[in-house]
C-alpha cells in the first residue's frame, strides 16, 4: 500500500491554477454554465442580462454577445456551431458562433431556464422556469416540436 501512496503523491496535479480572467459588469453571479472542450470556450449567463458571455481559454478574451433577450440558460451546438440560450425574456435565441450575433429566436409561452442540446437526437431542451414541463425544440425549425410534463 505504502508504495502505491509514494508513487501517487509524486504524479503532478490534474488542475493547474491560472491567472485569474476578468469579467466586466460589475458585482454577480452566473447561473448556467456551458463548455465547449474542442475550442476551448465557456459561455455563461448573468440572470436578467439580455447577453451571453464568452470565455476564450486559447487567449484569455472574453466577449458579450448580445441575445436581445433576458437568458440564464446556455448549451452549445458544435455540429452546427450555434449556441442556443433561454431565461425571462421568454424566448430561445439561437447565436451563430461563426459571426457571434443572433440568428433566430423562438418565443416560448414562459421563461426558459435551462437548456441542453441533444445532438445526436437533433433537438434542444428547454425549461420552463416557471411551469411543470420542458420544451422539446427543432433547432433547424426553431419550433416546438413537444412539450414534455415533469412534475414540479
Amino acid at each position: 500500500m505504502l508504495p502505491f501512496l509514494l508513487v501517487a503523491l509524486s504524479q503532478a496535479s490534474p488542475l493547474t491554477a491560472q491567472l485569474p480572467i476578468v469579467i466586466a459588469g460589475g458585482a454577480g453571479h452566473f447561473d448556467f454554465m456551458s463548455a465547449d472542450p474542442a475550442d476551448r470556450l465557456i459561455f455563461a449567463c448573468h440572470p436578467g442580462k439580455s447577453s451571453v458571455t464568452v470565455i476564450n481559454l486559447k487567449d484569455n478574451t472574453v466577449r458579450d454577445v448580445d441575445a436581445g433577450a433576458e437568458v440564464n440558460g446556455v448549451d452549445v451546438d458544435r455540429h452546427h456551431m450555434k449556441l442556443y440560450a433561454a431565461g425571462g425574456g421568454k424566448q430561445l435565441v439561437q447565436i451563430d458562433m461563426k459571426t457571434w450575433t443572433k440568428s433566430n429566436t423562438l418565443a416560448l409561452d414562459g421563461p426558459g431556464d435551462d437548456v441542453i442540446v441533444d445532438e445526436k437526437r437533433g433537438v434542444v431542451y428547454v425549461d420552463n422556469d416557471d411551469g411543470t414541463n420542458v420544451w422539446v425544440v427543432d433547432p433547424l425549425t426553431m419550433k416546438v416540436t413537444q412539450a414534455i410534463t415533469i412534475k414540479g
